[in-house]
């Protein structure tokens, strides 16, 4: 696969397809909607070709026409699944992330994006040590209890995640699955070393898990606050009957 994979690429432009608030992770199936039409030909190449394209997030969500300056370095390679043409020009793509690269050139060439693409260098002992063993339980550990905080997760994916025992995949299948800001999933797809990936996407998870405590807690509070109010309105209620009552 990778040899076949490293032909493809070799001196190929490949079709950019730059996201708004979406990172795609290798090893990750994605499901997104396009309607800007560099995009929407920009995926219909890649279908009628070899189905490769490099998904890359944009900084600014505004931008419409962004150029290599508006993206970020890196993003992940993908194989186009699958489209669905929608109403009012709308594209729905269903795409599988293969790996992380560089983008290093991009070019419009018939009204959409291609990009000369280049291979970054994954650094990190992934083999299955005591150490990488005990970093993969510590972390589906805490997955486990932001997914019951959370309290709603698919639960054949949250099952998929922990089956896994591979620690970048399991890494990524979580940093793809939990609803946080872009530029969040971003960091974690921009590192290298894949222990250092781990740490950012166990602070992210251990932040969320503190964020959702402290909502509880105020929404308790919160909820204790009118409680005892409707009761005293109540009570009141009841003595100004009363008093009507006995005139």
């Amino acid at each position: 696969m990778e040899e076949n994979l490293d032909n493809k690429l070799d001196n190929k432009m490949i079709p950019v397809v730059t996201l708004r608030d979406i990172v795609v992770f290798p090893g990750t199936t994605v499901y997104f909607e396009v309607g800007r039409e560099s995009t929407i030909k920009a995926v219909s190449e890649a279908m009628n070709s070899d189905k490769m394209i490099f998904t890359v997030a944009q900084k600014d969500q505004h931008e419409e026409n962004p150029g290599l300056e508006d993206v970020f370095e890196i993003g992940t390679l993908a194989e186009v699944k699958q489209i669905i043409t929608l109403p009012d020009k709308v594209m729905r793509v269903v795409i599988v992330g293969i790996k992380r690269m560089k983008l290093k050139y991009v070019e419009t060439v018939n009204d959409h994006l291609r990009g000369s693409l280049e291979e970054v260098q994954e650094t990190g002992d992934t083999s299955y040590t005591l150490e990488v063993v005990a970093y993969v339980r510590g972390l589906k550990d805490l997955f486990k209890v932001y997914c019951d905080e959370l309290g709603k997760i698919n639960q054949q994916i949250y099952q998929e995640i922990m089956d896994c025992t591979d620690i970048d995949k399991l890494i990524y299948m979580i940093a793809s699955n939990i609803p946080v800001n872009y530029q969040l999933k971003q960091k974690i797809l921009d590192e290298d070393d894949v222990m250092k990936r781990h740490e950012e996407l166990s602070v992210i998870l251990s932040r969320e898990i503190s964020i959702m405590r402290i909502q509880d807690d105020v929404a308790t509070r919160v909820k204790r606050q009118v409680d005892e109010n409707q009761k005293e309105y109540y009570l009141r209620e009841q003595i100004k009957a009363i008093h009507k009552e006995l005139g």
